[in-house]
């Protein structure tokens, strides 16, 4: 089931070039969950090569997913639009 999500920037970021897990991106997610709009933080885990977004939802990876996204590179958050979770 696709959940669409407003992407939205709320703080500064670290160095997203470097690698590792749960990077903080300084950007939110935003939908609703039971009529009410929440903003979960969106985190990234970077390999060099290629990235993965996701928010934690009760400790559960939610992957963000983008049909658009063509290169799966840190930069492709600053296109707000299209941006869906897949539960």
């Amino acid at each position: 089931m696709k959940t669409e999500v407003l992407v939205q920037t709320y703080q500064s970021t670290p160095d997203m070039r470097v690698t590792g897990s749960n990077i903080w991106t300084g950007k939110k997610a935003h939908f609703h969950v039971d009529g009410i709009n929440k903003g979960y933080k969106i985190y990234m885990t970077n390999n060099g090569k290629s990235c993965t977004l996701y928010i934690k939802l009760k400790g559960i990876n939610i992957y963000l997913k983008n049909d658009r996204m063509l290169s799966h590179t840190p930069f492709e958050l600053s296109n707000f639009d299209g941006w869906y979770l897949d539960k």
